[in-house]
């Protein structure tokens, strides 16, 4: 199994980033857009697209931290790539004591056994 490239977090940060920083540009661009044009030419729209836009960033970290408190409350996470990656590990640290039994509790968490899909049992 090939190993994860570390560098994909990277590249989502910057898109995240680029995307936040065009709906702070876009949101800038409505509200003066509605402070320069008169009246009768603005839309009723502009200040409150300007605003929801101005806010993106707002919204988005509002979430996150709400789903990272749901997600260690109910004990779940998405997790791409492999979440225990170690290359090194023996069969005893999977719960397996190496003479065809098991050791059940080692890695455990809440009643979960940690399974490693690299870990080469013989």
């Amino acid at each position: 199994m090939p190993e994860p490239d570390p560098t994909v977090g990277h590249t989502y940060i910057w898109i995240i980033t680029f995307i936040l920083f065009i709906c702070i540009a876009a949101g800038g661009g409505c509200l003066l857009t509605y402070m320069l044009t008169p009246d009768s030419q603005s839309s009723i729209f502009l200040p409150a697209l300007g605003f929801s836009l101005v806010c993106m960033p707002w919204k988005f970290w509002t979430v996150t931290v709400l789903y990272r408190l749901i997600s260690r409350f109910f004990g779940f996470r998405m997790v791409i790539g492999s979440l225990y990656d170690n290359g090194n590990a023996d069969a005893k640290s999977f719960g397996h004591d190496g003479a065809g039994g098991t050791t059940a509790g080692v890695n455990d968490i809440g009643g979960a056994q940690i399974l490693d899909v690299n870990a080469k049992l013989s």
